[in-house]
């Protein structure tokens, strides 16, 4: 029996005429009506083609036949199976850049809709930021890139790729699906979401992201100047562990180095002002350096660190986990990153979560320095202070 792919979005009625015109088919001749019939209905295997004796079959049936080609044991578990698809809502968004992180140097897909002025950022590796740079920048290499070479070869076996949609966040992870059309026969395929672009910018197909991926990591745009405004990625950390891929190679080795300063002073959870007495300590970071520009005195800040922490006996082990305030401190840095385009979380942004997490220690040592959110947002961006 052929192996077929519903469509990321399938119809319940474009599914019910595929049937009425297998019918059609059958009670026409047609061999290939014939013989799907014959495969898909075990009481048909083995009857005569030809003559008063043919079988006779119903609408029903070819429900079944066809639900069978789409991998379900019955037409009413398609039905069900689609029914809830089509519930799921999806946007279609547009390829707006192509950005490159100047420290990391980390690409990023920039997504946009117009229609609920959001753009989703997807971080993506360097080989596939660059082909879809290239191709929306009309430029073409002597050599077909993987992308050209998957696209002419899709079009050499008499397919196209008719959308493509991001349709899971796993994680930090986005999945997307490729839609494809064969001889009136669609074929789905799991995808890197980069790939599924790539592709999408050459052929001109289609980009469709659903709305609960948009939801938790969309970025909200004004619509007259296109500035990020908000975002709704939601991220939270519960240890160092989970830190790998998410926050920059700087800003683990720094919460490690701030783990050990929660540890100096007793505790196995580290707190803010252990991240920011770690940041003081490593002046070349970007973390500290912003804080630099913006005047916090180093020495002072220390003393008043110090002075808080004092008392404490040193704890045994590492500390490996964050206290409630550190938590959403960092997931605030990681909110910030997102709304930035700055893939991975690096130090600055924890300057900024600091910043806006809004109380304890840490928080009134950089008010007192005048150090805002607004503040450390432009020293970041090269933006001039309001």
């Amino acid at each position: 029996m052929p192996h077929r792919s519903l469509p990321a979005r399938p119809s319940l009625e474009h599914l019910k005429k595929q049937a009425k015109d297998l019918l059609k088919a059958y009670r026409a001749g047609r061999p290939s009506a014939t013989a799907r019939f014959r495969e898909g209905l075990p009481r048909l295997r083995g009857a005569s083609d030809d003559g008063p004796a043919r079988p006779s079959v119903s609408l029903r049936d070819a429900q079944h036949v066809l639900a069978a080609e789409y991998g379900f044991s019955n037409w009413p578990l398609m039905r069900a199976h689609v029914e809830e698809k089509e519930d799921i809502a999806m946007l279609e968004m547009t390829v707006d850049r192509v950005a490159v992180n100047p420290t990391s140097r980390q690409r990023v897909v920039v997504l946009k809709s117009e229609a609920v002025s959001m753009y989703l950022p997807i971080w993506v590796g360097p080989a596939e930021g660059d082909s879809i740079a290239l191709k929306l920048q009309g430029k073409e290499l002597p050599r077909p890139m993987t992308h050209d070479l998957m696209d002419s070869m899709i079009s050499d076996l008499g397919a196209r790729v008719t959308q493509v949609v991001v349709n899971a966040l796993e994680g930090d992870m986005f999945l997307g699906r490729i839609v494809l059309q064969r001889n009136g026969a669609t074929i789905e395929r799991d995808s890197r979401p980069s790939d599924a672009i790539a592709l999408a910018v050459r052929t001109g197909a289609a980009i469709y992201v659903e709305e609960a991926v948009l939801d938790r990591a969309g970025v909200g745009f004004d619509p007259e100047t296109g500035l990020p405004t908000s975002t709704n990625a939601n991220w939270t950390v519960g240890s160092i562990e989970e830190l790998d891929g998410v926050f920059s190679d700087e800003a683990q080795g720094l919460l490690l180095r701030a783990g050990a300063c929660a540890v100096g002073r007793g505790s196995k959870e580290i707190a803010p002002e252990d991240i920011l007495l770690a940041l003081i300590g490593e002046p070349q970071q970007a973390g500290a350096r912003v804080l630099a520009d913006l005047g916090l005195d180093f020495g002072e800040a220390r003393s008043k660190l110090e002075a808080h922490a004092e008392g404490g006996r040193p704890a045994s082990g590492e500390a490996r986990g964050f206290s409630e305030a550190s938590q959403r401190a960092l997931g605030l840095a990681r909110r910030e990153a997102h709304m930035l385009f700055s893939g991975e979380t690096g130090t600055e942004h924890i300057v900024l979560g600091l910043a806006l997490a809004g109380d304890g220690v840490a928080s009134m040592i950089l008010k007192d320095a005048g150090i805002d959110a607004e503040a450390v947002r432009a020293a970041m961006t090269g933006a001039p202070q309001a």
